[in-house]
């Protein structure tokens, strides 16, 4: 999901650094907190597609923001970032493999 579906627009407008720097009247600084939603929210819902759970969806969209923000916010790299979200589907993966049942 992360770079066939989220196209230029959303890469950029969910880094509010990024959108900073480049100054550019069409993408204001203030418009990251929609692209970084639109982005979370297709993973969150690519979960919830594939397990069949509501609550590992929300369990992805909230963790995927904590982890692009971290990147945003420069405390992580790009590769750090990768691993953590590959970290997150081999544990959903794991979890669904040997039982977990979600409630919803």
């Amino acid at each position: 999901m992360d770079f066939p579906l989220q196209g230029e627009y959303i890469a950029t407008g969910k880094n509010w650094r990024l959108l900073k720097k480049l100054a550019d009247p069409a993408r204001p600084p203030a418009i990251w907190i929609w692209c970084m939603a639109a982005h979370c929210f297709m993973h969150g819902g690519a979960v919830w597609v594939i397990t069949g759970s509501f609550l590992l969806g929300l369990v992805e969209f909230t963790i995927h923001w904590i982890i692009d923000v971290a990147k945003c916010s420069g405390r992580t790299s790009f590769h750090q970032d990768q691993s953590m979200h590959y970290l997150c589907k081999a544990a959903y993966s794991s979890a669904l493999y040997f039982g977990w049942q979600a409630p919803f």
